[in-house]
């Protein structure tokens, strides 16, 4: 439309238009060019704030690794820098903070413009800002759901010692977290991102609320496997030992009075109907446990369950693990006389709930669920010694 303007104006000689054309050129012309300025400066923006993210969160792990505040704002520069393309622009100033936990950035430029100066406006300034969060510990359990009530429930009873862990509630319903009388939650640090919990007695140390919970390190990470083929179809075990190698198992296994149930290494696939564990002990070194739709490992009284994910391979440190696109379902762990869990619990579409006399004592645990539960439990927990659990690294809103 404006190049037809401008053509019908260059083509009418008469006298007026001439001086009228001369008038509305330039504003016609620093109009148009206006948008192609700022949509420019948008987009470096973008870039800028992108590169700032990232040298904060650099900055952090630093930071969280004990290094001084000047190592910790070169370190930050240093990314900056290496993400940020200056061939635009060239006068990129970038700050960065490291104070109590946190390191804060700004980023500020000046764009020069083209169409905009003929209007007498000669640059943009640009302004970004950023914060990372960072402290010793790592997460451990990781609460998803965004607006359950009550997506953390800790009952009487319930005692989970964590002191180099974090638990990072996402609810922000009310309350997001209730915490009944004689419960512990004794750790580095709990972030619930709502800012509404129930306290009714109990103790908790160092929670925090309405912060940055961080997010689920292991969403589309984890590979599905293929499971188009049966590899076994449905049993009943009664009394004695049971070995069973890795595989596809459909149609669901009673175990009823096993004394002994032991899983082989390797990648143990649950479809279309559960296992039902009616006691006694299972023991597996280097498994991961993988379930497909709603189906799951249901276990029931009084069991001993030992079970540690592979430390190497595809499935490295994921002990349970299910498809993300699985429709909302629960895993309840009921009347465990031990858990002693190493690895990777992702099973982010299950309301998981732990029930009396569960006695968790994992060395490495990770623990990502939709909601949680805890009845009458004791856990002591450490996060994983790598290759798990987050960083304890975060961008703060």
């Amino acid at each position: 439309m404006v190049r037809a303007l401008i053509r019908k104006l260059c083509g009418n000689l008469s006298g007026g238009v001439a001086p009228m054309f001369a008038f509305i050129l330039v504003p016609l012309l620093g109009g148009v060019g206006a948008a192609v300025d700022y949509g420019s400066a948008i987009g470096i923006r973008a870039k800028m704030q992108d590169a700032l993210d990232i040298a904060v969160l650099e900055g952090a792990r630093h930071g969280k690794g004990g290094a001084d505040a000047r190592t910790v704002r070169e370190k930050s520069e240093a990314s900056f820098d290496e993400n940020f393309d200056n061939d635009v622009v060239t006068n990129a100033v970038r700050t960065f903070t490291p104070a109590s936990g946190f390191v804060t950035g700004i980023a500020t430029a000046r764009q020069e413009t083209t169409f905009m100066a003929l209007l007498g406006v000669r640059t943009i300034d640009i302004h970004v800002t950023a914060k990372a969060a960072y402290s010793g510990s790592s997460p451990c359990i990781y609460v998803l759901a965004p607006n359950t009530s009550q997506a953390l429930l800790m009952n009487s009873g319930a005692r989970v010692t964590a002191r180099g862990c974090e638990v990072h509630v996402h609810s922000t319903a009310n309350p997001a977290a209730m915490f009944n009388a004689s419960t512990t939650l004794d750790v580095a640090k709990t972030c619930i991102k709502g800012t509404r919990i129930t306290r009714n007695g109990g103790t908790q140390t160092s929670l925090s609320t309405g912060c940055a919970a961080a997010a689920d390190p292991y969403a589309g990470v984890i590979p599905v496997p293929n499971s188009s083929a049966c590899t076994f179809n449905g049993a009943n075990y009664n009394g004695g030992a049971v070995t069973l190698s890795p595989g596809v198992y459909c149609g669901g296994i009673n175990f009823n009075g096993i004394s002994d149930i032991t899983l082989q290494p390797g990648t143990y696939v649950i479809k279309n109907g559960d296992w039902n564990v009616n006691g006694g002990n299972m023991r597996g070194n280097g498994v991961t446990i993988y379930y497909v739709g709603t189906a799951k490992i249901q276990f029931n009284g009084g069991m001993d369950i030992d079970l540690k994910a592979p430390t190497s391979g595809v499935y490295k440190n994921i002990l349970f693990a299910e498809n993300e696109a699985n429709s909302l379902s629960s895993q309840v762990f009921n009347s465990s006389v031990r858990e002693r869990f190493e690895g990777v619990i992702h099973l982010p579409r299950r309301n998981v709930t732990f029930n009396a006399r569960s006695d968790v004592n994992g060395e490495k645990l990770v623990l990502v669920v939709n909601t949680l539960i805890l009845n009458t439990v004791t856990w002591s927990l450490s996060p994983m010694a790598s290759g798990g659990g987050g960083e304890g690294v975060y961008l703060v809103n």
